[in-house]
């Protein structure tokens, strides 16, 4: 026999799992904070490619704030992987696609060596934070 206490924590675990659980839809509410949080991280993302480039920061540095960056990134796209209503599908697919770009392009700023480089890096950067401000205001 499972004693009341231990029955009680399973039950608060189950309870505390299903808060954020993945089948709770995303609402146009939550995918506009999440469009909003992907400009956001792409304005960042473009500003240490900035800094980068004009030596400001070490690669030091800008290694662990790509991997802050990057870590966010990941928790949008288990944001956006939640399900939506069909007249939110085409927006959130969008949204996923720029985050997965962000993502690609974020991963490679420390690692460039070259100022042109960096340049190109950064124009992707604001290539995808002009989109997810024109994703924002559509939606």
């Amino acid at each position: 026999m499972v004693p009341l206490r231990s029955l009680a924590l399973l039950l608060l675990a189950a309870v505390a799992a299903g808060c954020d659980s993945p089948r709770k839809e995303l609402d146009r509410h939550e995918l506009t904070v999440a469009v909003k949080s992907l400009g956001s991280l792409s304005a960042e993302a473009e500003v240490l490619a900035e800094e980068l480039e004009q030596q400001h920061v070490t690669e030091a540095f800008a290694l662990a704030h790509q991997q802050a960056l990057a870590q966010e990134s990941l928790k949008l796209s288990e944001q956006l992987a939640k399900p939506v209503p069909a007249k939110l599908e085409a927006p959130q697919q969008q949204a996923a696609q720029l985050n997965l770009r962000l993502r690609q392009t974020l991963l490679q700023v420390a690692r460039a060596a070259r100022p042109e480089q960096l340049a190109q890096l950064r124009h992707g950067l604001q290539e995808v934070s002009a989109e997810a401000k024109s994703l924002e205001d559509a939606l």
